[in-house]
C-alpha cells in the first residue's frame, strides 16, 4: 500500500506553458496532488523544445516536457473557443490551485476558494515590467554572471535553466503555504512567482551586499581559496575559507604551507595567481580521487567534478535514491526525488502523459459538453 502523501487529495491545474510553472506543477504532483495540464490542441510549448530523444521533434519525444510533466494529467483545451472557456470554468469549479501565466485568464472566472497564482518574468509594477527575460537575462540581472568567469574572457552563465527551476519551487512553496492558510479562512489567495525575484534570491548576497554598502564582487580575484584544479582524470573543486595548511596537504603542495608568499590571507590575495598555478602543478600527477581522500583527511571541502554519467554511477546518489523508476510500471528513469518529508519520498508516481490522454475522461467526468473537435 502506497504511503499517503501530503498533498493527497489537492486539485490543481496547470495552464503554464514553462519550466517555472510546470515544474511547480510537477513537485505538487510528486507530493500527492492530482495535477491535471491544460493544454492547447498543438501541445504545451514546452512539448516542442530539445532535447529530444529520439531526435525527431514530437510531442512525446522532448526530454524537457518529460521532466517537467512526470506524474500528471493532460487535457486539450482550445483557450480561444467559446467552449474552451466554458470548460476551463467548469473545471475551475472543482480546483484548489490554479497555476498559468496570465494570458488564459480571458473571461474566466476563478472562484474565491481557489489559489491562483501567476507566474511571471518580471514583477507587473517594476521597472522591467515590459521586459521580456531568458535564462541568460536573468542571471546577468542577478548578478551572478559578473563574478562568473575569468577576469580576461566574457562573464559565463550557468547552464540549463536555474532561473526558471527557482521561480517553480518559489511558487511551490507560496502555493503550499496558501493553501495552508485556507484551512483556517476558507479563502483562496492571489499570488504570484517571478522569475527576476526568484533568481536575485538565488544569487546569495550579491544584490543584499550592493544594497546595504554600495560594494561587489567582481571576477578579478576570489580571495576565499577557491579552485579548480585539472588532476590527470578529470578537475576537483576545492573550497577552504581559513585552512590554508589543509587546502595545501590535498592538493600535494606541503612545501606552500610555511612559504611567506602565502602564510596569510592577505599575502595569498597579492599572490592570488601564483598561488592557483602553483597548487595546479602540485595536483597535475595526482588523480581526483588521490585529491579527494586527502582532502576529506585534511577537513577540506574538495570533491571531484563529476559528469553526468559520474553522477548516475555515484555510489552517494545510489544510497540517496536519486534516481528512480516510475510504479506505474513504465521502463523509464527519473530524477528524484526533489525532497522527503516524514520519510516519504516526494516523487511523481507515474510518467509524463500523452498529450491529450485524459481530456474525454474529464470532460465526461464534469459533464462537459464535447461539440467542440477538441474535447473528443
Amino acid at each position: 500500500m502506497d504511503s499517503v502523501k501530503p498533498l493527497n487529495g489537492v486539485r490543481v491545474l496547470d495552464a503554464t506553458s514553462g519550466v517555472d510553472g510546470q515544474y511547480c506543477g510537477k513537485l505538487l504532483a510528486a507530493a500527492g496532488a492530482q495535477v491535471t495540464l491544460l493544454e492547447p490542441p498543438e501541445g504545451t510549448a514546452t512539448r516542442w523544445r530539445g532535447p529530444f530523444l529520439p531526435e525527431v521533434p514530437s510531442p512525446e519525444n522532448s526530454l524537457l516536457f518529460r521532466h517537467l510533466n512526470e506524474g500528471k494529467d493532460s487535457v486539450v483545451v482550445d483557450f480561444e473557443s467559446p467552449s474552451g472557456r466554458e470548460f476551463l470554468n467548469q473545471l475551475l469549479e472543482n480546483t484548489d490551485i490554479f497555476l498559468h501565466s496570465g494570458e488564459v485568464l480571458g473571461n474566466v472566472t476563478i472562484p474565491e476558494t481557489v489559489i491562483d497564482c501567476t507566474f511571471r518574468d518580471f514583477p507587473t509594477d517594476g521597472p522591467y515590467e515590459d521586459w521580456l527575460g531568458t535564462e541568460m537575462i536573468h542571471q546577468a540581472l542577478n548578478g551572478a554572471m559578473f563574478v562568473t568567469g575569468r577576469i580576461d574572457r566574457p562573464p559565463l552563465y550557468g547552464v540549463g535553466q536555474r532561473a526558471y527551476y527557482s521561480s517553480g519551487v518559489t511558487g511551490y512553496v507560496t502555493v503550499v503555504s496558501a493553501l495552508y492558510e485556507r484551512t483556517k479562512s476558507g479563502l483562496g489567495q492571489r499570488v504570484e512567482a517571478t522569475v527576476f525575484e526568484s533568481a536575485a534570491a538565488m544569487a546569495q548576497n550579491l544584490a543584499t551586499q550592493y544594497s546595504y554598502n554600495g560594494t561587489y564582487s567582481t571576477r578579478e580575484m576570489y580571495p576565499a581559496l577557491l579552485a579548480v584544479l585539472r588532476c590527470t582524470d578529470g578537475w576537483v573543486v576545492l573550497f577552504a575559507l581559513r585552512n590554508w595548511a589543509g587546502f595545501c596537504v590535498a592538493c600535494g603542495a606541503e612545501h606552500m604551507i610555511d612559504d611567506p608568499r602565502f602564510n596569510s590571507p592577505a599575502k595569498r590575495l597579492e599572490n592570488w595567481t601564483l598561488t592557483v598555478e602553483m597548487l595546479q602543478e602540485s595536483v597535475a600527477n595526482l588523480t581526483t580521487a588521490d585529491v579527494v581522500v586527502r582532502g576529506q583527511r585534511a577537513k577540506v571541502s574538495v570533491e571531484k567534478v563529476l559528469t553526468l554519467r559520474d553522477l548516475l554511477d555515484s555510489e552517494q546518489w545510489a544510497i540517496r535514491g536519486m534516481v528512480h523508476k516510475y510504479n506505474d510500471g513504465a521502463d523509464e528513469y527519473s530524477l528524484g526525488p526533489a525532497f522527503r518529508v516524514g520519510g516519504i519520498d516526494i516523487e511523481p508516481s507515474s510518467g509524463p502523459p500523452k498529450l491529450g490522454q485524459d481530456t474525454s475522461r474529464v470532460a465526461e467526468s464534469i459533464g462537459h459538453s464535447k461539440q467542440d473537435q477538441h474535447f473528443k
